[in-house]
């Protein structure tokens, strides 16, 4: 690994431990159970990544988004 990307990494490491309500509210989300936590984490990562357009850009007038409220 590059060490400009470790320095990265270590920046980002002490951004989150300074976050410590962030990890709170997963853990307690969790009741208490870190290794559920952990999975946690990484699933609500891999689906901010994946699943981009329910993070970002959400429209609620386009017609995809308009038919998942219709409750008829």
């Amino acid at each position: 690994m590059y060490k400009k990307n470790e320095e990265k990494i270590d920046e980002i490491k002490d951004w989150i431990s300074s976050r410590s309500t962030f990890i709170q509210t997963f853990l307690q989300g969790c009741d208490g159970d870190v290794d559920k936590t952990k999975k946690t984490f990484e699933n609500y990562f891999f689906v901010r990544q994946t699943v981009r357009e329910f993070f970002f850009d959400r429209d609620p007038t386009r017609e995809e988004n308009m038919s998942a409220w219709e409750t008829s």
